[in-house]
């Protein structure tokens, strides 16, 4: 049977019912811990947690804080140097999110859920420990999170050398091992509507009993997105110094006491938190516009394309949302060629007030400085391929809408690589 005006307007009355009682608690948690010695991206080096399942509540989880400590020893041979990577210290973790037996999103690098939710506020950072950070900001336009927060990252050497983007060498003739425990939280943003519970999780139905997964990234690897160190060289190595824990806590909205005479409400969910990840589109040519369609049938909040090359992060000189597969349906484009790229940056910059991790190029459909007011954010663009979820925005589905970018003429490239996150929500069951 289809759904009529009339039901949608009563789960909405219910929904609002709740929301007006509802309030936000943090008595939901689970304690992890990864095993000392773990050089990560194995099953071995998956956090166990006590207790070992989350516990069944009449509540509804709206996200996911995962507070991290990560002692850390890096050796470096004789002649050996690695690249921190820019996405540091998010890039060490991933976590998997398992609601009913079926998996929310697979195991994702803690990089894709920081830059969620930064991009869901202004003037934030997860790891200042000041009031701001715009006039800590220096030097260029495309920068990352080391230019926004200097110094967050406690390193008992006091050399602060695991700082993002930084080179690290050792020009000695003997091997030396840096150590240092960083810490840092990362929180997983269930909810995707502030007005309505999109993307929550209720935590007490036995049908849909949620598991969450977490296991410490590997730590060296090719991929500054999925790894902490990159482009090693003389066989740098990094592994967990002791025992590495993780802090699991589940934010929830939940009612303890309901005024006489009002009914409990059990509002549905209608939509589920959903993260897809491509990292297969080839990048063969520097110069050359190369275009990437988004065919998934979902209501997209946010895109974000991370560029690499050579093992590095990779600035790019053109991006733009195409309505088609064709540069002149551009709903925006920003291109160097045209002295217009910048102007991306100061967008970002005037919305979220900081700059990203270079490479970073951020298509944000409802967050930003107002998430209640989509319209504004600096790429604002409400699309869906699929017509059901482009109605619910009130707007046109576009069945071939495609990004696009490019790598600058006359860069040598070496591996390069774009790792594709698409966020968004699609019909839930519940």
């Amino acid at each position: 049977m289809a759904r009529t005006p009339t039901d949608a307007n009563t789960e909405q009355a219910i929904l609002n019912l709740f929301l007006t009682y509802a309030r936000r608690q943090f008595h939901i948690s689970q304690s992890g811990s990864i095993p000392s010695g773990s050089s990560g991206g194995t099953s071995a080096a998956q956090a166990t947690f006590t207790p070992s399942t989350i516990e069944q509540d009449a509540v509804y989880a709206d996200s996911i804080d995962m507070f991290v400590t990560l002692p850390i020893t890096l050796t470096v041979p004789a002649g050996g140097s690695c690249i921190v990577s820019p996405y540091a210290p998010y890039s060490s973790l991933q976590t998997k999110f398992v609601v009913g037996g079926a998996s929310r999103f697979d195991y994702l690098a803690g990089t894709v859920h920081y830059l969620d939710e930064i991009t869901s506020y202004s003037f934030y950072d997860p790891a200042m420990s000041y009031p701001n950070s715009y006039g800590a900001i220096s030097g260029g336009w495309d920068n990352g999170s080391s230019q926004a927060s200097p110094g967050w990252y406690p390193n008992n050497d006091g050399s602060g050398a695991f700082q993002p983007g930084a080179t690290i060498s050792n020009t000695g003739t003997a091997s030396t091992n840096i150590s240092g425990t960083i810490q840092f939280r990362v929180r997983v943003r269930l909810r995707r509507r502030r007005p309505n519970l999109w993307g929550c999780v209720p935590l007490g139905d036995p049908q849909n009993v949620p598991q969450l997964f977490v296991q410490l990234g590997a730590l060296v690897g090719t991929d500054p997105v999925n790894n902490l160190f990159t482009k090693a060289s003389a066989g740098v190595s990094a592994s967990l110094s002791v025992e590495a824990s993780v802090l699991a806590v589940f934010p929830n909205l939940g009612i303890d006491v309901l005024p006489a005479g009002v009914p409990v409400p059990e509002p549905l969910m209608q939509m589920a938190y959903a993260v897809n990840y491509n990292g297969s589109t080839p990048i063969t040519t520097a110069g050359t516009i190369i275009p990437v369609s988004f065919k998934t049938d979902m209501l997209y909040d946010k895109i974000f394309l991370c560029l690499q090359n050579n093992q590095q992060a990779q600035a790019a000189d053109y991006f733009g949302l195409w309505l088609t597969n064709k540069q002149g349906s551009a709903r925006w484009a920003f291109d160097a060629a045209n002295n217009s790229y910048q102007n991306l940056f100061s967008n970002y910059h005037e919305v979220y007030k900081r700059y990203f991790p270079v490479g970073c190029l951020i298509n944000d459909m409802y967050s930003g400085r107002d998430p209640e007011f989509p319209g504004t954010t600096p790429t604002k663009a409400a699309l869906s391929p699929n017509s059901e979820y482009a109605a619910i925005e009130g707007v046109p589905p576009a069945p071939l809408m495609t990004e696009a970018f490019r790598i600058p003429s006359g860069t040598t490239l070496t591996s390069p690589k774009l790792g594709i996150f698409e966020l968004g929500v699609q019909s839930a069951a519940y």
